[in-house]
């Protein structure tokens, strides 16, 4: 497996996230995802799985959030 690292730039109202077709998490137990806006780690308030990361409620606009995962290469 590969480390990958994604990032998406919040709207304030979209709250699922896709991850890149081509590099799909192995597992959604693997992923770490951070708010680097506010340079805290997300730990609740968002559901992962293979395809994409669903919050409960949409990160405010301007925020960048990172996921570090891995991916089968």
């Amino acid at each position: 497996y590969r480390f990958n690292i994604h990032s998406w730039l919040a709207d304030g109202s979209e709250d699922v996230f896709l991850f890149p077709a081509d590099k799909l998490p192995v597992s959604d137990a693997k992923i770490a995802l951070w708010n680097v806006t506010d340079g805290v780690e997300i730990t609740a308030g968002f559901v992962a799985n293979d395809a994409n990361i669903d919050f409960t409620s949409a990160p405010s606009d301007g925020d960048l959030i990172m996921a570090l995962y891995e991916y089968l290469d």
